[in-house]
């Protein structure tokens, strides 16, 4: 899939943000050409998991073919179709997605957005449809959700925030970029822990700097997940750093950020293949760098961030050390795992390699670590939800 539009990020987030789960489909020229879109992987897993469609138990062929309600979205009202999903005898039997009537509504490397719900799939042209002034509209009333509301735990855990807020500056505990993490955990009563488990009695913490001059916040990481290394052309995380690395004094080491948008300066970039279901790094001297199974990626981020709390603090130094004010947080539940794909495809969500080999031959690896910039959580949680510490 090709990278969203500023326009189509935006829609996408207004859906998301209403707790719709979307599918996201960009049909070719030859596709509209022949009425047949592949059923990339993520819309897959989607009308799976909603009880919609199971491609996986599917036979091959005309007989085999399912006909579900459909509707598309006009500039004046919603216009009801038929969509029909199958799998041909030829081509392995692709998956494939077709909705009568779609010629007219869409053109060749539209993005659309197909939404399970109300018992039919409800289909948003996000290139062109600019629905953003209908969104209380009739017709689009009854498809969106009200946002959640706040639990008993995260009340208590912001209870706990705002006492600590109310403490002013407190002193860094340990140093470099980890250490604001570090300080909040340890006031909180928290032991340090490298595990994939949330970390407050269910909700996850993620704590990240405020730029002082305006700028961007921090890029925070979402999770960690090293590549499948048996469908790779590197076979570890020591391989990748014997081809890409650099010396830093007396030890090797690879930092840097992997984009999809194009190569960084070691080479490196990723490509997403959402009909095969795969996230490729590749780079200027070889295809195959290490991949991930996109589904491995989608389990990652529920795992980690079934809730969240994504912490904003300052920095300060008095009296030489450096301390922190914990200003706001920004919670939120249940991520759209089917958005991932398409957001790594437009570098709303990167990758951060961290590999390093010691002078003594040790290799460590702490990500590969993937990222998003708090201002972009909306494009994969419903609803956010902003706290003030301060106020």
């Amino acid at each position: 899939m090709r990278a969203l539009s500023e326009n189509e990020k935006n829609r996408l987030a207004l859906l998301t943000s209403r707790g719709l789960r979307v599918g996201l489909l960009q049909p070719t020229g030859t596709a509209l050409e022949k009425s047949i879109i592949d059923a990339v992987e993520p819309l897959r897993d989607l009308l799976a998991a909603t009880g919609v469609h199971d491609f996986a138990s599917q036979g091959q062929g005309q007989g085999h073919k399912i006909q579900y309600p459909a509707r598309l979205l006009t500039a004046d009202d919603w216009v009801e179709c038929t969509a029909s999903l199958y799998r041909p005898e030829t081509k392995q039997g692709d998956p494939r997605i077709w909705f009568a009537g779609l010629k007219r509504l869409v053109g060749a490397n539209n993005i659309l957005a197909v939404i399970p719900a109300l018992g039919r799939l409800n289909l948003i042209n996000l290139t062109r449809d600019a629905f953003e002034s209908r969104i209380d509209s009739d017709a689009l009333a009854e498809l969106f959700e009200s946002g959640p509301s706040i639990d008993a735990v995260a009340l208590e855990l912001l209870d706990k925030l705002r006492v600590i807020s109310l403490r002013g500056p407190v002193p860094a505990i340990g140093h470099g970029d980890t250490t604001i993490g570090m300080t909040l955990e340890h006031l909180l009563g928290l032991p340090p822990n490298s595990s994939k488990k949330p970390d407050y009695k269910g909700i996850e913490l993620k704590v990240s700097r405020k730029k002082q001059s305006g700028g961007q916040q921090n890029r925070v990481n979402l999770f960690a997940q090293v590549a499948d290394w048996s469908l790779s052309g590197c076979r570890s995380s020591a391989a990748i750093l014997d081809l890409f690395g650099y010396r830093v004094g007396p030890d090797f080491k690879l930092s840097c950020t992997v984009a999809a948008s194009g190569f960084n300066s070691q080479g490196l970039r990723l490509q997403v293949d959402d009909k095969s279901g795969l996230l490729t790094e590749t780079s200027k001297i070889r295809d195959n760098v290490a991949v991930w199974r996109l589904a491995k990626l989608r389990q990652r981020l529920s795992e980690k961030h079934p809730a969240t709390f994504w912490v904003a603090g300052k920095s300060a130094v008095v009296d030489g050390r450096e301390h922190f004010v914990f200003t706001g947080v920004e919670y939120t539940r249940d991520p759209m795992t089917e958005n991932l794909g398409a957001l790594l495809g437009s570098d709303v969500v990167t990758l951060d390699h961290l590999i390093r080999r010691y002078s003594d031959g040790r290799v460590t690896e702490k990500g590969p670590l993937f990222k998003i910039r708090p201002k972009d959580l909306g494009l994969l949680f419903p609803s956010p939800q902003f706290f003030s510490l301060t106020t």
